[in-house]
């Protein structure tokens, strides 16, 4: 299905007039180059790649999948957070 609309769309590309096929290449560029929307850290990576303050942007390390199942742990004794306000009296 997605083969007969590219094939659809080519051919009335080719149907343009060279100046039209030169606007519609520069529009597709334009699309093509475009990047989404990123995060502030995303874009932060990218302001220090462009100013070569980082030489590469590493992969995400956070894997958060071993903690989607987690289950708190039972222990006994008084809550940490009234220890630690006791501690800081």
């Amino acid at each position: 299905m997605a083969n007969v609309n590219l094939e659809s769309i080519l051919d009335r590309a080719k149907a343009l007039s060279p100046e039209e096929q030169q606007e519609l290449s520069k529009r597709l560029n334009d699309l093509l180059n475009e990047t989404p929307p990123c995060s502030k850290e995303d874009e932060l990576e990218r302001r220090l790649l462009k100013a070569n303050l980082l030489s590469e942007v590493p992969p995400s390390s956070v894997d958060l999948t071993p903690y989607q199942n987690r289950k708190p742990g039972k222990t006994t004794g008084k809550p940490l957070s009234k220890v630690i306000i006791e501690e800081r009296r």
